[in-house]
Protein backbone atom coordinates (compact mmCIF):
# COMPACT_ATOMS: atom_id res chain seq x y z
CA UNK A 1 0.00 0.00 0.00
CA UNK A 2 1.42 3.49 -1.09
CA UNK A 3 1.13 6.76 1.12
CA UNK A 4 0.85 10.18 -0.82
CA UNK A 5 3.39 12.22 1.11
CA UNK A 6 4.07 16.18 1.28
CA UNK A 7 7.46 18.14 1.66
CA UNK A 8 6.58 21.68 3.08
CA UNK A 9 8.01 24.25 4.38
CA UNK A 10 6.35 25.54 7.99
CA UNK A 11 5.81 29.28 8.91
CA UNK A 12 7.17 30.63 11.96
CA UNK A 13 10.31 27.82 11.81
CA UNK A 14 13.53 29.23 13.64
CA UNK A 15 16.31 29.48 11.29
CA UNK A 16 18.08 25.95 13.09
CA UNK A 17 14.72 23.59 12.17
CA UNK A 18 14.15 25.75 8.91
CA UNK A 19 13.85 22.48 6.71
CA UNK A 20 11.24 20.46 4.50
CA UNK A 21 9.09 17.97 6.88
CA UNK A 22 7.03 15.52 5.43
CA UNK A 23 3.45 15.11 6.13
CA UNK A 24 0.31 12.38 4.80
CA UNK A 25 -2.11 13.94 2.93
CA UNK A 26 -5.34 12.61 3.70
CA UNK A 27 -7.97 11.23 1.47
CA UNK A 28 -10.25 14.29 1.94
CA UNK A 29 -7.40 15.96 0.59
CA UNK A 30 -5.93 14.04 -2.16
CA UNK A 31 -6.30 16.15 -5.60
CA UNK A 32 -6.29 19.05 -3.87
CA UNK A 33 -2.30 19.18 -2.64
CA UNK A 34 0.37 19.99 -5.17
CA UNK A 35 3.64 21.52 -5.40
CA UNK A 36 2.80 24.91 -4.29
CA UNK A 37 -0.12 24.19 -2.88
CA UNK A 38 -0.63 26.48 0.55
CA UNK A 39 -1.53 24.28 3.24
CA UNK A 40 -2.39 23.90 6.86
CA UNK A 41 -0.09 21.45 9.23
CA UNK A 42 0.31 20.19 13.10
CA UNK A 43 3.31 20.89 13.78
CA UNK A 44 5.58 20.78 17.33
CA UNK A 45 4.13 18.64 19.90
CA UNK A 46 1.14 20.19 20.85
CA UNK A 47 0.35 20.33 17.20
CA UNK A 48 -0.80 23.84 16.78
CA UNK A 49 -2.01 24.77 13.44
CA UNK A 50 1.08 26.29 11.21
CA UNK A 51 0.73 27.39 7.39
CA UNK A 52 3.22 25.97 5.21
CA UNK A 53 3.90 25.70 1.72
CA UNK A 54 4.20 22.20 -0.01
CA UNK A 55 7.67 22.28 -2.58
CA UNK A 56 7.31 18.75 -3.29
CA UNK A 57 4.74 15.51 -3.45
CA UNK A 58 5.56 12.14 -3.29
CA UNK A 59 4.19 8.39 -3.05
CA UNK A 60 5.86 5.78 -1.34
CA UNK A 61 5.57 2.68 0.02
CA UNK A 62 3.98 2.42 3.30
CA UNK A 63 7.08 0.08 4.31
CA UNK A 64 9.01 2.90 3.25
CA UNK A 65 7.83 5.55 4.74
CA UNK A 66 8.94 7.74 8.02
CA UNK A 67 6.46 6.09 11.22
CA UNK A 68 4.47 8.55 12.70
CA UNK A 69 3.81 11.41 10.54
CA UNK A 70 0.90 13.66 10.60
CA UNK A 71 -1.47 14.38 8.03
CA UNK A 72 -2.55 17.91 6.63
CA UNK A 73 -5.27 19.45 8.48
CA UNK A 74 -6.53 21.41 5.07
CA UNK A 75 -5.13 23.05 1.79
CA UNK A 76 -5.77 26.34 0.09
CA UNK A 77 -7.76 26.09 -3.23
CA UNK A 78 -5.97 25.27 -6.24
CA UNK A 79 -6.10 28.43 -7.96
CA UNK A 80 -4.15 29.58 -4.95
CA UNK A 81 -1.11 27.60 -4.80
CA UNK A 82 2.25 29.26 -6.06
CA UNK A 83 3.15 28.75 -10.11
CA UNK A 84 6.63 26.83 -11.27
CA UNK A 85 8.12 30.49 -11.61
CA UNK A 86 7.43 31.69 -8.27
CA UNK A 87 8.60 28.25 -6.81
CA UNK A 88 11.76 28.52 -8.34
CA UNK A 89 11.72 31.96 -7.20
CA UNK A 90 11.83 30.98 -3.42
CA UNK A 91 14.02 28.41 -3.92
CA UNK A 92 16.16 31.46 -5.44
CA UNK A 93 15.27 33.62 -2.50
CA UNK A 94 16.28 30.92 0.32
CA UNK A 95 19.62 29.76 -1.00
CA UNK A 96 21.17 33.41 -1.96
CA UNK A 97 19.36 35.68 1.07
CA UNK A 98 19.16 35.32 4.98
CA UNK A 99 15.68 33.96 5.32
CA UNK A 100 13.67 30.76 6.09
CA UNK A 101 11.73 29.29 3.65
CA UNK A 102 8.17 30.39 4.01
CA UNK A 103 9.98 34.25 4.35
CA UNK A 104 10.50 33.18 1.03
CA UNK A 105 7.09 32.21 0.33
CA UNK A 106 5.82 35.10 2.07
CA UNK A 107 8.25 37.75 -0.08
CA UNK A 108 6.79 36.31 -3.44
CA UNK A 109 3.09 36.66 -2.70
CA UNK A 110 0.48 39.48 -1.66
CA UNK A 111 -1.03 40.12 1.41
CA UNK A 112 -4.75 39.18 -0.14
CA UNK A 113 -3.30 36.02 -1.04
CA UNK A 114 -2.14 34.85 2.26
CA UNK A 115 -3.89 32.50 4.65
CA UNK A 116 -4.16 32.27 8.10
CA UNK A 117 -4.87 29.57 10.64
CA UNK A 118 -8.38 29.54 12.15
CA UNK A 119 -10.65 26.62 14.02
CA UNK A 120 -14.32 26.33 12.61
CA UNK A 121 -16.40 23.81 14.59
CA UNK A 122 -13.76 22.92 16.07
CA UNK A 123 -11.54 21.92 13.07
CA UNK A 124 -8.15 23.52 11.95
CA UNK A 125 -9.18 25.55 8.54
CA UNK A 126 -7.33 27.69 7.04
CA UNK A 127 -8.80 31.53 6.49
CA UNK A 128 -7.70 34.54 4.00
CA UNK A 129 -6.27 37.00 5.76
CA UNK A 130 -8.83 39.47 3.92
CA UNK A 131 -11.19 38.00 5.94
CA UNK A 132 -10.37 40.53 8.79
CA UNK A 133 -13.40 41.99 11.07
CA UNK A 134 -14.17 45.42 10.66
CA UNK A 135 -16.92 45.95 13.24
CA UNK A 136 -14.85 47.00 15.52
CA UNK A 137 -12.76 49.99 13.77
CA UNK A 138 -15.14 51.80 12.04
CA UNK A 139 -18.57 53.57 13.20
CA UNK A 140 -21.56 55.35 12.12
CA UNK A 141 -20.22 58.98 11.97
CA UNK A 142 -23.24 60.43 11.57
CA UNK A 143 -26.58 60.16 10.67
CA UNK A 144 -27.50 58.13 7.15
CA UNK A 145 -29.09 59.93 4.72
CA UNK A 146 -32.79 60.86 4.17
CA UNK A 147 -34.27 59.97 1.22
CA UNK A 148 -33.10 61.22 -2.02
CA UNK A 149 -34.21 64.76 -3.64
CA UNK A 150 -36.71 65.35 -6.27
CA UNK A 151 -35.11 65.52 -9.26
CA UNK A 152 -35.58 69.30 -10.63
CA UNK A 153 -33.99 70.33 -6.71
CA UNK A 154 -31.31 68.01 -7.29
CA UNK A 155 -30.81 69.46 -10.79
CA UNK A 156 -30.99 73.23 -9.30
CA UNK A 157 -28.76 72.53 -6.58
CA UNK A 158 -26.62 70.54 -9.03
CA UNK A 159 -26.11 73.77 -10.73
CA UNK A 160 -25.24 75.68 -7.62
CA UNK A 161 -22.43 73.92 -7.26
CA UNK A 162 -20.97 73.60 -10.81
CA UNK A 163 -22.71 76.13 -13.15
CA UNK A 164 -22.75 75.58 -16.31
CA UNK A 165 -20.46 72.56 -16.13
CA UNK A 166 -23.06 70.41 -14.63
CA UNK A 167 -24.10 68.88 -17.63
CA UNK A 168 -20.80 67.84 -19.15
CA UNK A 169 -19.87 66.85 -15.03
CA UNK A 170 -22.75 64.63 -15.63
CA UNK A 171 -21.26 63.24 -19.36
CA UNK A 172 -18.37 62.30 -17.81
CA UNK A 173 -19.70 60.61 -14.40
CA UNK A 174 -22.12 58.58 -16.61
CA UNK A 175 -18.95 56.71 -17.42
CA UNK A 176 -17.89 55.38 -14.10
CA UNK A 177 -20.94 55.72 -11.79
CA UNK A 178 -24.70 55.52 -11.37
CA UNK A 179 -26.51 59.33 -12.66
CA UNK A 180 -30.28 58.73 -11.45
CA UNK A 181 -32.38 58.75 -14.62
CA UNK A 182 -33.65 62.02 -15.93
CA UNK A 183 -31.40 64.31 -13.87
CA UNK A 184 -29.83 65.52 -17.23
CA UNK A 185 -32.92 66.32 -18.49
CA UNK A 186 -33.96 67.80 -15.63
CA UNK A 187 -30.75 70.10 -15.13
CA UNK A 188 -31.42 71.31 -19.58
CA UNK A 189 -34.83 71.94 -17.89
CA UNK A 190 -33.87 74.09 -15.25
CA UNK A 191 -31.46 76.18 -17.23
CA UNK A 192 -33.60 76.64 -19.67
CA UNK A 193 -36.26 78.35 -17.13
CA UNK A 194 -33.61 80.11 -15.80
CA UNK A 195 -34.14 79.02 -12.03
CA UNK A 196 -31.99 81.04 -9.21
CA UNK A 197 -28.90 79.36 -8.07
CA UNK A 198 -26.78 81.84 -7.26
CA UNK A 199 -26.84 84.76 -4.72
CA UNK A 200 -27.06 87.44 -7.45
CA UNK A 201 -30.14 85.88 -8.81
CA UNK A 202 -31.87 86.33 -5.44
CA UNK A 203 -34.40 89.03 -5.16
CA UNK A 204 -33.36 90.27 -1.83
CA UNK A 205 -29.47 91.50 -1.43
CA UNK A 206 -27.22 92.09 0.93
CA UNK A 207 -27.97 95.54 0.92
CA UNK A 208 -31.67 94.80 1.99
CA UNK A 209 -31.07 92.89 5.09
CA UNK A 210 -30.28 96.10 7.30
CA UNK A 211 -33.47 97.18 6.88
CA UNK A 212 -35.01 93.65 8.37
CA UNK A 213 -32.93 93.66 11.51
CA UNK A 214 -30.03 91.80 10.31
CA UNK A 215 -26.86 93.01 11.37
CA UNK A 216 -23.39 93.39 8.52
CA UNK A 217 -20.91 90.97 8.81
CA UNK A 218 -20.54 87.11 9.04
CA UNK A 219 -25.00 87.28 10.15
CA UNK A 220 -25.55 88.61 6.23
CA UNK A 221 -23.68 85.87 5.13
CA UNK A 222 -25.85 82.95 6.97
CA UNK A 223 -28.86 84.71 5.81
CA UNK A 224 -28.77 85.24 2.18
CA UNK A 225 -27.18 81.33 2.41
CA UNK A 226 -30.52 80.35 4.29
CA UNK A 227 -32.38 82.17 0.91
CA UNK A 228 -30.57 80.93 -1.95
CA UNK A 229 -31.13 77.31 0.02
CA UNK A 230 -34.60 77.98 0.62
CA UNK A 231 -34.88 79.31 -2.94
CA UNK A 232 -33.05 76.06 -4.83
CA UNK A 233 -35.88 74.18 -2.72
CA UNK A 234 -38.96 76.49 -3.82
CA UNK A 235 -38.04 78.87 -6.92
CA UNK A 236 -41.37 80.14 -6.53
CA UNK A 237 -40.50 82.19 -3.18
CA UNK A 238 -37.80 84.28 -5.10
CA UNK A 239 -40.06 86.98 -4.64
CA UNK A 240 -39.17 90.25 -2.41
CA UNK A 241 -41.87 89.89 0.00
CA UNK A 242 -41.64 86.00 0.22
CA UNK A 243 -37.24 86.24 1.07
CA UNK A 244 -38.38 88.87 3.70
CA UNK A 245 -41.12 86.67 5.56
CA UNK A 246 -38.70 84.39 5.60
CA UNK A 247 -35.70 86.60 7.18
CA UNK A 248 -38.37 87.95 9.46
CA UNK A 249 -39.24 84.57 10.52
CA UNK A 250 -36.04 83.71 10.95
CA UNK A 251 -35.16 86.21 13.32
CA UNK A 252 -38.12 85.32 15.11
CA UNK A 253 -37.35 81.89 15.74
CA UNK A 254 -33.89 83.17 16.99
CA UNK A 255 -33.50 83.15 20.48
CA UNK A 256 -32.57 86.35 21.21
CA UNK A 257 -29.16 87.50 22.58
CA UNK A 258 -28.60 88.20 26.11
CA UNK A 259 -27.06 91.37 27.08
CA UNK A 260 -23.57 91.59 28.29
CA UNK A 261 -23.05 91.63 31.78
CA UNK A 262 -21.24 94.73 32.95
CA UNK A 263 -18.05 93.99 34.79
CA UNK A 264 -17.73 94.16 38.21
CA UNK A 265 -15.10 96.19 39.54
CA UNK A 266 -12.46 95.08 42.12
CA UNK A 267 -12.10 96.31 45.31
CA UNK A 268 -8.34 96.14 45.40
CA UNK A 269 -7.76 97.98 42.31
CA UNK A 270 -10.54 100.36 43.38
CA UNK A 271 -9.18 101.04 46.17
CA UNK A 272 -5.76 101.69 44.53
CA UNK A 273 -7.30 104.29 42.20
CA UNK A 274 -9.01 105.97 45.12
CA UNK A 275 -5.70 106.06 46.95
CA UNK A 276 -3.76 107.79 42.99
CA UNK A 277 -6.71 110.36 42.93
CA UNK A 278 -6.10 111.20 46.86
CA UNK A 279 -2.36 111.44 46.55
CA UNK A 280 -2.96 114.10 43.13
CA UNK A 281 -5.77 115.96 45.19
CA UNK A 282 -2.63 116.38 47.75
CA UNK A 283 0.17 116.70 46.29
CA UNK A 284 2.31 119.89 46.67
CA UNK A 285 3.25 122.02 44.04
Amino acid sequence: MSLLLAQAAVNDANIHFDRLYSYTIPTQLVGRVFPGSMVLVPFGRGDKARMAVVLAVEEVDEADAPKRLKPLYDAAPEDARLTPDLLELVRFLKERTFCTWFEAVKAVIPYGAQYRPAVVDGKHVMQSRLRRSTERLYTLAGELPGAALPLPEAARRLRARLGEDALPALAVRQGYAAVPAGLAEAVRRSADADDPVTLKQLALHGSHLPALGVPAGRETGRVLAFLLDSVLRDPSCNTPAALAALVRGRTAAEPAAEPAAEPVPDPKEAGEESEKGAVKKHRVP
